[in-house]
């Protein structure tokens, strides 16, 4: 998987969190889009963009997801202006990575036996549903960390709320918890669960 921040190399280091660099991670920094077809624009999965660049550009007819990155405050204007997703700075390149998986696909990321997940549709014995892109994102965030606990302020940020927001971020829980119910992926609704300071999927990894 390969990203891309459009900006400079200071913008980059002050929107990731404290001793993330670029080396060893899937995201490089540049100041213009690639060329369609050079080297840079193999397998991009997604843009990522300052959120008042982003603003300035708005809207975007790219191929791949573009996400925003910037202060809370603007939060709300860029997802009205059509960004797949917004970034709170600090941001960490596993944040990036749990909250792209909706969009990059591969039912192989379902780990139990008799369900399949795209990143979009859930399917199960009982039936099929698609996610809304909110619980699409907290499945996902579930699903990369499953077996750990996530805490409240990730799910919290990964849902776009500012603060914990216990009730909304437990209603969203028991909302997908009630799908994999619905679509008889019974071990799922019970491997969800709560913990102290978040919830955790105890569903074994294949």
């Amino acid at each position: 998987m390969t990203i891309l921040f459009l900006g400079e190399e200071g913008a980059y280091e002050g929107a990731v969190e404290s001793g993330i660099r670029e080396g060893g991670s899937p995201i490089f920094f540049a100041p213009t889009l690639p060329d369609p077809g050079s080297r840079n624009s193999d397998g991009l999965a997604a843009v990522i963009m300052p959120a008042q660049r982003f603003l300035a550009l708005a809207p975007l007819q790219l191929t791949v997801p573009v996400m925003a990155s910037g202060p809370p405050s603007l939060l709300a204007e860029c997802l009205a202006a059509g960004c797949a997703d917004y970034l709170r700075e600090p941001w960490s390149i596993d944040e990036v990575e749990a909250r792209l998986s909706r969009y990059t696909g591969g039912t192989d990321r379902w780990p139990e036996d008799g369900g399949s997940w795209d990143g979009r549709i859930l399917c199960g014995p009982g039936g099929r549903q698609r996610l809304s892109p909110g619980l699409s994102a907290l499945l996902g965030l579930l699903l990369a960390n499953r077996g750990a606990c996530v805490p409240r302020e990730s799910l919290s940020a990964m849902l776009g709320l500012s603060g914990n927001h216990g009730r909304s971020i437990d209603m969203q829980v028991s909302r997908l918890r009630g799908i994999f119910n619905q679509l008889q992926l019974n071990s799922a609704a019970q491997a969800l669960r709560s913990t102290t300071g978040g919830y955790c999927f105890y569903l074994p990894r294949k």
